[in-house]
C-alpha cells in the first residue's frame, strides 16, 4: 500500500525508536513494520535511514540538513502560526471540541422518505437516453469536468498503518488491485473515449499526500489517462490581474478620503453618536454579515448570482437614505462649539 511522505516519518520516526517497544499502540507498530519493510523496497526511500541517524545524533546546526527540519518543513507547507495558536487556546477553552460538535438533544432526525430520493432504474428508455445525450454534449463541448478529493490519509485498510487514501489499492479489478485514482483515471479516460474530447481531471492535495501521488502518477504514467493540462491563457490572467488592481486602486480612493469626509461631515460634540456609531453598525453587522447572508441566499436558491441581491439592496437603501437626508449636500464649516 501507498505511504506517507519520507518528511513525515523523518518527523515521528526517531521519536518513536527513542520509546521502549513495549509502549508502542499497535497502530504505531503496524506503522513501523511497513516503513521499515518499504525502506529495503522503495528506491525513494533509500535514504530514509541515513536521515534518520541524523534526526536522532542530531550534527552541529552549521551542517544540518536544514531543509528536513521541523522549521523548514512547516514554512515549506504554508504553516498560519497565529491561527494555531488561536486553535490552541480555543481548545483549551473549551469554545471548539467534540462537546460543540454534538447535536443538541432537541435535534429530530428522520429517515430519509421515499420522495427524497430519485431512482433512476425507472427512467424510461427514451428519456436515460435523452439525459446521456445531454450529458455527452455537455463532455463534448469542454462544460463539465471531474473533481477528485485526494488531500487525506488513513488507515482503516492498513490495520493502523498511515496511507495516503487515494493510492490505497482498495479494491481488485482486472487481476491486479487498483488504487482510488487508478479507478477514477480510468472512468476519466473510458468517459473521453466516448465524448471523443479529453475530459479534464482535477486531483486536489494536501501537503501531506501531493508527493506521493506525484510521484505515482509519473511513475505509473498517469495510469494512460492522457487528459490535457488546463492553464488559464495568458490574455485571461493579465485580464484579471488587471481588474484586482483596478479594484484595488478604487477602494484605495474610497477609503483614503472617507475618514476626513465623514469628520467634516459632522461638529466634533455629535460625532460620535452622529458618524461612529451609524457607520461601524453599517460596516460591522450589514457588512460583515454580506458573505453569510449572501451565501445562504445563494443556498437557498440554487443560483450563485442570487446572493448579488444582497448587496444591490444595501445599496438601494443608502441611496434612498442619501437622497432624503442630504437634500442641501454635506454640511462643512462647523465651528469648534
Amino acid at each position: 500500500g501507498a505511504l506517507m511522505p519520507a518528511g513525515y516519518y523523518t518527523l515521528t520516526v526517531p521519536r518513536l525508536l527513542r520509546m521502549e517497544q513495549r509502549q508502542h499502540s499497535a497502530f504505531r507498530r503496524a506503522e513501523l513494520d511497513r516503513f521499515g519493510a518499504a525502506c529495503r523496497t522503495d528506491p525513494a526511500l533509500r535514504d530514509m535511514v541515513q536521515t534518520l541517524f541524523d534526526h536522532i545524533l542530531p550534527q552541529s546546526e552549521t551542517i544540518q540538513d536544514e531543509s528536513q527540519s521541523l522549521e523548514a518543513l512547516l514554512n515549506a507547507n504554508g504553516f498560519d502560526r497565529a491561527q494555531h495558536e488561536q486553535i490552541r487556546t480555543d481548545l483549551r477553552s473549551g469554545r471548539i471540541g467534540l462537546a460543540q460538535n454534538r447535536l443538541p438533544v432537541s435535534s429530530k432526525i428522520e429517515d430519509v422518505n421515499r420522495d427524497d430520493v430519485f431512482d433512476s432504474s425507472t427512467l424510461t428508455r427514451e428519456l436515460a437516453d435523452e439525459l446521456r445525450q445531454i450529458g455527452m454534449s455537455a463532455l463534448k463541448a469542454g462544460k463539465a469536468a471531474v473533481i477528485t478529493l485526494a488531500g487525506g490519509a488513513g488507515s482503516r485498510w492498513t490495520q493502523g498503518a498511515g496511507v495516503v487514501k487515494a493510492l490505497n489499492p482498495f479494491a481488485r479489478f482486472g487481476g491486479k488491485h487498483r488504487s482510488f485514482i487508478e479507478v477514477h483515471l480510468a472512468k476519466s479516460r473510458l468517459a473521453s473515449q466516448r465524448a471523443g474530447t479529453p475530459v479534464p481531471h482535477v486531483l486536489t492535495t494536501s501537503y501531506l499526500t501531493h508527493n506521493a501521488i506525484e510521484a505515482t502518477l509519473q511513475r505509473e504514467g498517469r495510469y494512460g489517462y492522457d487528459g490535457p493540462k488546463q492553464t488559464p491563457p495568458a490574455l485571461n490572467i493579465i485580464g484579471i490581474v488587471g481588474l484586482l488592481v483596478v479594484f484595488g486602486a478604487l477602494v484605495g480612493a474610497t477609503y483614503g478620503p472617507v475618514a476626513s469626509a465623514l469628520a467634516e461631515m459632522f461638529p466634533p460634540h455629535i460625532r460620535y453618536s452622529s458618524m461612529s456609531i451609524p457607520y461601524h453598525i453599517g460596516s460591522g453587522y450589514f457588512g460583515g454579515f454580506l458573505p453569510l447572508i449572501a451565501g445562504y441566499i445563494v443556498a437557498l436558491t440554487g443560483d450563485i448570482f442570487a446572493g448579488l441581491w444582497y448587496t444591490w439592496v444595501l445599496l438601494l437603501v443608502a441611496l434612498a437614505v442619501g437622497a432624503w437626508g442630504l437634500k442641501s449636500g454635506p454640511p462643512t464649516d462647523f465651528a469648534d462649539d
